[in-house]
């Protein structure tokens, strides 16, 4: 019985030289076999892409919400600016003017849903935006709505008094 004598390249592979100059793979001292060494070819690859899929995922997610964002500020403006300009012609002595709350609402893009005059002078409108989404992205709302009441001050705010004209 001839004796193998081991000689380790690297980790992952182990070459045993025979007496005669013969190479062989895998074998240990006394000629036994070891145990085959798992090799990971390519699974840097397929953790790389995995990387980037999350990558692209959590960007996705986030322009969403980025977008999500922006369409509400511009249903909030676009209310605000609708209640201003409705509640405009009550400052100079009128009635509020629902018509240029809606023309200021289509100016920004949006739709004048509801508009309110309360009892106190002031008025209360309601405006919604329409989102852009492509098609396929289920469960996203398709608009973005706003609220706002503009109205006339009267006086000085409370605990201060008004200045002599």
């Amino acid at each position: 019985m001839r004796r193998w004598r081991l000689w380790v390249v690297s980790p992952a592979n182990l070459l045993v030289a025979a007496p005669r100059g013969r190479v062989r793979v895998g074998a240990v001292r006394g000629g036994t076999r070891a145990p085959p060494v798992a090799v990971e070819r390519g699974s840097g690859t397929v953790l790389t892409v995995g990387a980037l899929l999350a990558i692209v995922v959590v960007l996705g997610g986030v322009l969403v919400v980025a977008g999500t964002v922006r369409d509400v500020h511009r249903a909030r403006a676009a209310a605000d600016l609708s209640a201003l300009s409705a509640v405009a012609s009550v400052a100079r002595g009128g009635e509020a003017d629902c018509a240029a709350g809606a023309s200021v609402a289509q100016a920004n893009a949006a739709l004048l849903t509801d508009c309110a005059p309360q009892a106190d002078g002031s008025v209360v409108v309601s405006v919604v935006v329409e989102r852009n989404w492509p098609v396929g992205w289920i469960g996203l709302p398709p608009v973005a709505s706003a609220r706002a009441r503009a109205g006339v001050v009267d006086g000085a705010p409370p605990g201060r008094q008004r200045a002599p004209p």
